[in-house]
């Protein structure tokens, strides 16, 4: 009969974060918050500061709060309609694809889904009605394979 190693030590409250699923204990970094409400501002902050990361979660605010300047950048860039301006917002788009995703993803992950969803988007408007629907669910507001929930 062979012996089995003991299993991992519970999480420290106040060190990290667990939560438990069947059998399985995820445990986050410290670093990994809960989404919470943000501000423009703040949305903009935590759009950089998790540049590319897809791992956590994104509040309804924080990921429409950035669509929302995306659309405010194109409507200056269709208004303007310059060669020049033109060149470096498509520089600036690309620079910021990734981010964009990363929240699209980490908004997902806020309702409990894998990023897989966004495979969605490749049906058209069925697809896209899909992920709109998924992205203006509500938080849920327990704890997930992909964070803690919302403070």
């Amino acid at each position: 009969m062979t012996d089995f190693p003991p299993p991992p030590p519970l999480p420290v409250p106040g060190s990290d974060s667990g939560a438990t699923y069947g059998s399985a204990t995820f445990v986050y970094d410290v670093k990994d918050i809960g989404p919470e409400k943000v501000d423009i501002q703040g949305a903009i902050k935590r759009f950089f500061d998790n540049y590319a990361n897809f791992r956590g979660r994104a509040s309804r605010s924080e990921y429409w709060y950035i669509q929302l300047i995306s659309l405010f950048i194109s409507m200056i860039d269709s208004a303007i309609n310059s060669d020049t301006f033109t060149n470096l917002l498509g520089v600036a788009y690309i620079a910021v694809i990734i981010p964009s995703l990363a929240v699209g993803v980490r908004r997902l992950h806020d309702i409990g889904k894998s990023a897989w969803y966004l495979l969605w988007v490749l049906l058209p408007i069925i697809g896209w009605i899909v992920l709109l629907v998924a992205y203006v669910t509500e938080s849920k507001p327990e704890d997930n394979v992909y964070g803690p929930g919302p403070r």
